[in-house]
């Protein structure tokens, strides 16, 4: 055959090769292209409020929205943040739930809060945080950046450098005697309870109350009760400090506990502010002795006289017996503290194990579908070890999953319908668990006895 017939019976075959080379690439293309399309995306965004100039001892919002365009499946992990010349608080378990429209597509999320506080009049930077989670769908975790920030504090008027700075919207001061000043003598004592809160600041950061020292006073200063001021569901309104000192009388006369005094700077009306409380007056009488109407030696010394002292059989046998079970309780008491030991041992294991149970997460499953939380329900399902999704208990659950994440208005029917198909789950998840304890059960040991049964 020559080589021109041989080339005009391969040049079709060529042309199928390479078509079929062309389709198998555009082919690929497209699934990539499909498969990028369905990856969740995650964006972060960072901002703070009231805005980037404060007073130094003002609180400061660095607020941190996460966001997804499906749904988590666990919490975001944040970064810490470190600035010299304040005081950063970093976000707790707290978050607030976000529903955002970002470039016309709806989003969803937690915003996370960083409290800071400076303590220095300076200019500062916050540098890059890097956000991590995991969205739903997502085949790895993913990772977003916040923008770098820029703040400066300034000094208020009416502080020197360096001089401790309380900046509040609002501010509370309050004290009370225990017990009342009132017919008070030598070896009496009296407790003097200072009470501030201070709303917009942290209580770390408000000043103790000069509780001074009086003469002829003994002073006993208490630890301080330090905390936030919160609505009960993580929301921090400012903080609160209560200080109690205990004053002994030594010596007889009249005595005055000093005023005490607390510098602010009102951020509402941005002056300095002066809250006071007055002094505290009261007398102290000298203690008079205690004389008997009669005297006890003397009774005793009669008493003696008269009648003899003797002791029976039957008393000594009762006092015998008496020395002996003082002893043996004595002997005892380490068994019996070892197994009291024990017991509470054990009613912690009970209780732990309660608490760590699948039933306990179980009810507290419909108390936070009304509050429009699937926390408790998770955790049923990853005690349960039926996974983290609902998808696997029935297509009707993972909708409804689905339109509890959603923005169109829906999600709060989508939790109603939701919580009246927890029977439903319930059952649901029962039937698995069987499920899959008959597939791995143990056969019958002896399989050819069964003909016999009736």
């Amino acid at each position: 055959m020559s080589l021109g017939k041989l080339l005009a019976l391969t040049a079709p075959w060529k042309a199928v090769h390479a078509l079929a080379r062309l389709t198998a690439t555009a082919t690929g293309l497209l699934l990539c292209v499909v498969a990028w399309a369905d990856e969740p995306q995650l964006r972060v965004q960072a901002r703070l409020d009231p805005g980037s100039s404060v007073m130094v001892g003002e609180t400061l919002q660095l607020q941190v929205d996460v966001l997804t365009d499906s749904w988590f499946t666990s919490a975001a992990t944040l970064p810490g943040l470190s600035l010299p010349g304040a005081q950063v608080l970093a976000p707790g378990g707290e978050a607030e739930h976000l529903n955002l429209t970002l470039d016309g597509q709806a989003f969803y999320g937690m915003r996370y809060t960083y409290r800071i506080t400076p303590t220095r009049a300076q200019d500062f930077d916050i540098p890059v945080l890097t956000v991590k989670a995991t969205p739903g769908q997502a085949s790895h975790e993913l990772t977003a950046q916040t923008p770098p920030l820029h703040f400066a504090a300034r000094q208020p008027p009416g502080f020197a450098p360096g001089e401790t700075v309380l900046v509040a919207r609002d501010l509370r001061l309050a004290q009370r005697i225990d017990p009342p000043a009132t017919a008070l003598k030598v070896g009496d004592s009296i407790t003097r309870h200072v009470s501030l809160q201070a709303d917009g600041a942290q209580a770390m950061a408000l000043p103790a109350p000069e509780l001074a020292e009086v003469e002829g006073l003994s002073r006993y200063p208490k630890t301080p009760q330090i905390g936030d001021i919160d609505d009960g569901r993580g929301h921090v309104s400012g903080g609160q400090r209560r200080d109690s000192v205990t004053y002994r009388i030594e010596r007889a006369g009249h005595y005055q506990l000093p005023a005490i005094q607390v510098k602010w700077w009102d951020s509402r009306q941005h002056r300095l502010q002066l809250s006071q409380l007055p002094a505290l007056d009261f007398e102290a009488r000298a203690g008079g002795g205690y004389a008997a109407v009669f005297s006890i030696a003397q009774d005793l010394k009669d008493l003696g006289q008269r009648h003899p002292a003797y002791l029976s059989r039957h008393a000594l046998g009762l006092t015998l017996s008496a020395l002996l079970l003082g002893l043996g309780l004595w002997l005892a008491r380490p068994l019996w503290q070892r197994a009291r030991q024990a017991w509470r041992h054990r009613r912690a294991q009970r209780r732990a194990q309660r608490l760590a149970s699948a039933e306990y997460a179980w009810r507290q499953v419909p108390a936070q579908l009304q509050e429009g939380q699937l926390g408790a329900l998770y955790l049923w399902l990853r005690r349960r070890r039926l996974g983290l999704g609902l998808g696997t208990l029935g297509p009707r659950l993972s909708t409804l999953l689905r339109a509890c994440y959603g923005r169109d208005g829906k999600s709060a029917t989508a939790l109603r319908q939701l919580g009246e198909a927890l029977p439903d789950l319930q059952r649901l998840a029962n039937l698995r668990r069987r499920a899959h304890a008959d597939a791995h059960s143990l056969r019958p040991l002896n399989p050819g006895q069964d003909k016999d049964l009736p």
